[in-house]
């Protein structure tokens, strides 16, 4: 479509060129309707937070060979997309897991994958947009329950809720599907008893904890680090502070003691307070070099 507009445009070019022509057309259409899509939805629902399905996006084999980031191809794309970023009111990257994996370090790195490439997108916008993560507890609603597996089991939340949450994304949508659904929901709602319910629990337990005791209950654990291997509930000695919004604070060496004794990085919240751990920004050094 785009090529015969190009052509009826400028039928007086090369092949080549009617075809640079057209994905330039293309493209700048597709970022207009973007554009005004995004600025028609803010005017009508303005405290929403507007974004786009599974952006940043990124290769879907990421961590199958052991790396731990997008690929560059998938960088580029998302450097690229960076008009978009600017305007939309969060990012909603996807983590599903379409079948239980025989490794799952495989998994932990797609996942890191993803969310580091949402982080930097937030570091070279440089805005604080919120992250959430697009994930389920099926491997797929749509096969039938006797062929094996069928719900994430614990590891699988660990590294689809947990870690995410872990290292500061704002929160998590479960998506499913409506097929089936009367046959589904009891089955759905045992899953929920038994297994993925009491998971949650226990890790907003373990979170209020950490935040009681490293935060002054001002403020949000998160990882120290950004290693994709964490196991499902952390110690909080691996835990650091981010202070609620109008607070900030400092490691009081009168604090020292206490240190030695629970862990953590203790941080008393007063007023704003910001932190990035040492890997993330190495990894923003690599990649502006």
């Amino acid at each position: 479509m785009s090529i015969n507009e190009a052509k009826r445009k400028f039928p007086n070019i090369s092949r080549k060129a009617v075809e640079l022509k057209a994905q330039e057309m293309f493209d700048s259409g597709a970022k207009k309707f973007l554009l005004e899509t995004i600025k028609l939805c803010k005017k009508l629902r303005p405290k929403a937070k507007w974004g786009f399905y599974d952006y940043p996006s990124c290769n879907y084999d990421a961590g199958h060979q052991g790396e731990t980031e997008c690929s560059k191809k998938y960088q580029s794309i998302n450097e690229r997309l960076l008009w978009l970023y600017k305007e939309v009111g969060a990012l909603y990257p996807q983590i599903y897991l379409y079948k239980k994996s025989e490794d799952r370090s495989i998994t932990q790195s797609y996942i890191h994958a993803k969310a580091m490439e949402a982080e930097w997108i937030q570091i070279i916008t440089k805005r604080s947009i919120p992250l959430y993560f697009y994930s389920k507890i099926e491997y797929s609603p749509y096969i039938n329950r006797s062929e094996g597996e069928h719900f994430y089991n614990k590891e699988d939340l660990c590294d689809t809720i947990g870690y995410p949450l872990n290292i500061g994304a704002d929160g998590i949508v479960l998506w499913s599907t409506s097929t089936n659904m009367q046959e589904r929901c009891p089955v759905i709602k045992n899953y929920f008893e038994e297994l993925f319910g009491p998971y949650i629990k226990h890790f907003n337990k373990k979170m209020t904890s950490c935040e009681k005791r490293l935060c002054n209950k001002h403020g949000r654990c998160i990882l120290q680090d950004r290693m994709p291997k964490v196991g499902c509930f952390p110690k909080i000695s691996r835990y650091m502070c981010i202070c609620d919004k109008g607070y900030t604070g400092e490691n009081y060496s009168s604090l020292l003691n206490l240190l030695d004794r629970m862990g953590g990085f203790v941080i008393h919240c007063t007023i704003e307070y910001q932190f990035f751990s040492t890997l993330l920004m190495k990894q923003t050094i690599a990649r502006i070099m």
